[in-house]
């Protein structure tokens, strides 16, 4: 079983609230990038120009930063233990 100090506690808890924040943020900028590639792109991936590749690269790029956000460890690499 792990033991914290409480300078550990605080390191933890305010990682945790960061990435609440960050999700959050994340959360909201994929849905509305979501709801714009929805209704304003072709449904076609071939009938896109060079533009609309580059957001869509780009999007795709950002969910899956996102992604790995939210699959990290909280306190990896022991940066908190006593």
């Amino acid at each position: 079983m792990l033991h914290f100090n409480f300078k550990s506690r605080e390191g933890i808890s305010q990682e945790i609230t960061e990435m609440i924040s960050i999700t959050r943020k994340n959360t909201i900028d994929i849905a509305t990038r979501t709801e714009m590639l929805k209704n304003s792109y072709p449904q076609n991936f071939h009938d896109l120009n060079q533009e609309q590749v580059l957001m869509m690269g780009t999007f795709v790029n950002n969910v899956h930063s996102s992604v790995k956000l939210l699959n990290s460890v909280i306190g990896k690499q022991g940066k908190f233990e006593s």
